[in-house]
């Protein structure tokens, strides 16, 4: 008996997995093809047009490299409007800024900017799949609603232009957990969202006022 359950938590998790890594898939694969050519010139042309903000992201990635290897303010650059110097911290876009210092430990820096475009792209898309499919239990559909989601007019524009507005992943997870708190008394439940409402926060400004709007919405709601 115990084996036949331990047998069935295996087959489920394994479905699970299998459900969740095709899900991306199928959000990569759309991302190739719909911002095709870009795939071809993966490690050749940063992905986006003109220069504009992809400079200036890419150069906030190469400072923040350069400060942690020389020890100096990541936040604050005296190589620009010297002597005073100029606070770095803007619209708060850390998360990609810290998602490409990472990367480009081990690639170039157009491969790290590609990178990161088709991460806003697919997990854009994963991420409404899992709000989706919290609520209709349905593969099919939470798919299709990532779909409307990833690739709607607004985040391909902002994609083209600002990387980090491109990172909507957390915004779908975010009111996932709000709505998780409804189903279920969990210490869990509040820390997750706590620990995604901060990486909002540092995903962009924009982004962070919205889903406090949103918050203070939905729980003037649930509390009358």
């Amino acid at each position: 008996m115990a084996e036949s359950l331990e047998n069935t938590h295996k087959s489920t998790l394994t479905r699970l997995i299998s459900e969740h890594l095709l899900a991306i898939s199928i959000f990569l694969i759309l991302t190739i093809i719909l911002t095709f050519p870009v795939i071809l010139n993966f490690v050749t042309e940063s992905a986006g047009e003109g220069c504009y903000d992809k400079c200036h992201m890419m150069w906030r990635i190469w400072w923040t490299d350069f400060s942690f290897q020389n020890g100096l303010d990541f936040q604050h650059s005296n190589y620009i409007f010297y002597p005073d110097g100029a606070e770095l911290g803007g619209n708060l876009a850390y998360f990609t800024t810290f998602i490409g210092f990472l990367t480009v430990q081990f690639v170039d820096y157009v491969t790290a900017w590609n990178i990161i475009w088709f991460l806003g792209l697919v997990f854009g898309g994963y991420g409404c799949y899992l709000l989706a499919n919290n609520f209709n239990k349905n593969y099919l559909s939470s798919i299709i609603a990532g779909i409307i989601f990833t690739f709607t007019t607004y985040h391909m524009a902002h994609s083209m232009m600002h990387v980090g507005l491109s990172m909507i992943v957390w915004i779908p997870i975010f009111v996932l957990f709000l709505f998780k708190l409804l189903e279920k008394q969990s210490k869990f439940y509040p820390i997750i969202g706590g620990i995604v409402f901060f990486l909002v926060s540092l995903t962009h400004l924009y982004y962070f006022v919205f889903i406090a709007m949103f918050s203070i919405v939905f729980f003037t709601i649930y509390i009358f």
